[in-house]
């Protein structure tokens, strides 16, 4: 879209006690975003040291595998970091070019990257075929919301991009809760297997519901006080 000048997502007035809540919960989740980050982008050194790979020592040494893990790697860290700026610029209206240009390095690093190779990751992860089952119908959602979110914009369909945009966010998000989650039932001493399904089944449920309690908080407002402009 082009800067059009009635284009503007503002959240709407709320209670002060709501607005404390919003950013409390804003700040919570982009921190917790940022320590995934931190934690993630370690691999990015290329180090065959780390934990997780050390774990998975036949699938380390195939370079298919590791070079889609990489790439996922990459491209969960570039979508973790700027979905929040296109969440936040897209509600205060701030520029719509400055979104539409993070918009599509999200969009390329969601469906070129991160979505692809999980897709492809999914058969071998952890947790027998429950475990593969979840990240498999994690990696599709996240791919379909983000396909819907990109046309729906095409067709200046504002709405319906702004909804499906917040769900492919909501399930990015699901790397941070499945984090939180494990560690938690590490800390209650629940065997490494089973916690491992719980927690990948968790974050994609917590995931979807989050996707549709922040389009009720933030999605009418924004759509509803928003123009579409021209399409790039």
């Amino acid at each position: 879209m082009t800067g059009a000048p009635g284009f503007r997502c503002a959240i709407a007035p709320r209670a002060p006690i709501c607005r404390a809540l919003s950013w409390g919960l804003g700040v919570v989740t982009i921190a917790l975003s940022l320590r995934v980050v931190a934690d993630t982008a370690r691999y990015l050194s290329f180090e065959p040291h780390f934990g997780f790979l050390l774990e998975r020592p036949l699938l380390s040494a195939d370079r298919l595998w590791l070079a889609c893990f990489y790439v996922h790697v990459a491209g969960g860290t570039i979508c973790l970091v700027s979905a929040p700026l296109l969440l936040w610029n897209g509600l205060t209206g701030r520029s719509i070019r400055l979104h539409r240009a993070i918009g599509r390095v999200h969009a390329v690093a969601a469906l070129g990257w991160t979505g692809p190779t999980g897709l492809y990751l999914a058969p071998f992860a952890k947790g027998g075929l429950a475990g593969r089952i979840g990240f498999l119908v994690l990696g599709v959602a996240f791919c379909a919301s983000t396909v819907l979110g990109v046309l729906a914009i095409r067709r200046r369909d504002l709405r319906r991009h702004v909804a499906w945009m917040l769900r492919s966010y909501a399930l990015i998000l699901s790397a941070v809760t499945f984090r939180v989650l494990h560690l938690a039932l590490h800390g209650l001493g629940v065997a490494p297997e089973p916690a491992y399904v719980v927690c990948t089944w968790s974050s994609l449920a917590l995931a979807l519901a989050a996707g549709e309690f922040m389009i009720r908080w933030f999605g009418r407002a924004a759509a509803s006080s928003a123009v579409a402009g021209d399409m790039p």
